[in-house]
């Protein structure tokens, strides 16, 4: 072969493999979302971080008492809770409505969490994580109740398993 055809097959070789680079990281980055590609739906493991003066308190006067799951002991337990919830209030009035929309529903809002605390066992709730998990589940529990995601965090103030 002479020498222009072979340098024509290097370029030719070199122009496809190039393009094919080239193709895989466009196709990378515009599902990665770098250059606003991708959903627009936020990650579930996304950490919304908000300063105290954006979070309002709702707190329940009441403590909730509720008998617990049997458990590894099968002995009969008692759990005692109070708790408030930290509302998004970045948005003043969104944050005003929701206050006042949970006032009014008080029960739905122990209806649940007792419904959840009937479902844990001693165990549970006296493991080191059990509070951080109870918190979890009560927001998540209540987000969906409520049909909202102002419910930006539960503070327990006392809990008591016996």
């Amino acid at each position: 072969m002479d020498k222009n055809k072979v340098m024509m097959i290097v370029i030719i070789v070199l122009l496809v493999v190039l393009l094919g680079i080239i193709g895989t990281l466009t196709f990378f980055f515009l599902n990665s979302g770098i250059f606003g590609g991708g959903t627009d739906e936020p990650d579930e493991e996304e950490v919304i971080s908000l300063s105290q003066d954006d979070i309002k308190l709702y707190t329940l006067e009441d403590s909730i008492y509720t008998n617990l799951l049997k458990g590894e002991d099968n002995k009969e337990h008692v759990g005692r809770l109070s708790l408030s919830l930290g509302i998004d209030a970045t948005e003043e009035s969104d944050a005003t409505e929701f206050i006042t929309k949970l006032s009014d529903n008080k029960e739905v809002i122990k209806d649940v969490v007792i419904g959840i605390l009937r479902n844990k066992t001693y165990e549970e709730l006296r493991n080191a994580d059990g509070q951080e998990i109870l918190r979890n589940e009560i927001v998540d529990k209540l987000r969906k109740q409520f049909d909202s995601n102002l419910i930006f965090t539960v503070y327990i103030s006392d809990l008591m398993v016996q």
